[in-house]
């Protein structure tokens, strides 16, 4: 889904004029879910207060974008050529309210915002249908296994798919516990096909738009930056079971979300992680003993 973001910007001349030479304008910069996910993610890690330019590296790439679209637009310039050499582009301007809006409560209380009440309606026809309308589900908090605050990158649908995770006794009684909200698999040459989308070939498919603006797509700078190319299979369940045994302990939990980060293997290669952020335990049985 795509959100529009509108923001204003500045260009400041560079030359040794008053600020009547500057230019200002207003721009509109397109914003993914996927994009939201990663403010939400930076504003949790305290690295976004307050400006434009501390959001993730790709996102400001888009807002620089619009930028340059506007700029050319607005009839003021023949091109982006015939502005850049003269005019240094200034990101570093607040958050703007349309993206403020589009975050959870707890990031808009970090960055100290409160959103404007709306007009209270005091009409008496309105049905009570209309005054009962259901409450959106609360986006839930992650925690992953070293404490700290995950948010995943890919939303999943109600028609996902259902994938069926060996493990150790240890690592099932947390997630049936509660205490263990993500769970991690490497992606290996022998099992990729069953975590990532794959074309005809069984080559993995690319996420074209994650690689957008960056400034190589080689997969050691891509691991570096942790922006991994590859597009997750769209898994709704996990079915869980403690190794091989017939009376095996077993759990189905609902995934509320998958993303990825580069870490090393078992065998301390360099490789991506797939995470699945679960977000409930729908059944558990426990085999004899």
């Amino acid at each position: 889904m795509k959100h529009e973001v509108k923001f204003d910007y500045g260009l400041l001349y560079r030359g040794e004029t008053d600020s009547n030479d500057n230019v200002y304008g207003t721009a509109v910069c397109k914003l993914t879910d996927n994009d939201l996910r990663e403010i939400r993610k930076a504003v949790r890690e305290g690295k976004v207060k307050k400006y434009i330019n501390e959001l993730p590296e790709k996102i400001v790439k888009k807002f620089e974008c619009a930028i340059s679209e506007a700029v050319c637009k607005s009839g003021e310039f023949d091109g982006y050529d015939s502005y850049c050499d003269e005019y240094e582009e200034v990101y570093n301007v607040n958050l703007p309210e349309d993206l403020l809006k589009l975050l959870p409560k707890d990031c808009q209380e970090i960055l100290n915002y409160t959103p404007s009440e709306e007009p209270a309606d005091n009409s008496s026809t309105q049905s009570e249908d209309a005054q009962e309308q259901p409450q959106a589900e609360e986006e839930v908090t992650y925690i992953d296994d070293d404490g700290q605050p995950d948010v995943p990158e890919w939303e999943v649908s109600e028609e996902g798919e259902e994938l069926y995770l060996v493990m150790k006794q240890e690592y099932f009684d947390k997630i049936v516990e509660g205490t263990k909200q993500i769970e991690y698999r490497e992606i290996k040459n022998s099992t990729y096909k069953r975590y990532i989308e794959v074309d005809k070939k069984g080559n993995p498919c690319i996420d074209e738009e994650a690689l957008q603006g960056l400034e190589s797509t080689d997969m050691a700078y891509l691991m570096y930056i942790n922006r991994c190319p590859y597009i997750p299979k769209d898994v709704r369940y996990l079915s869980l079971g403690v190794g091989y045994n017939k009376d095996r302990d077993t759990a189905k939990v609902e995934v509320g979300g998958i993303g990825f980060e580069s870490g090393y293997g078992q065998k301390g290669n360099p490789c991506w992680i797939i995470k699945y952020f679960i977000k409930k335990v729908l059944e558990v049985n426990r085999g004899k003993k």
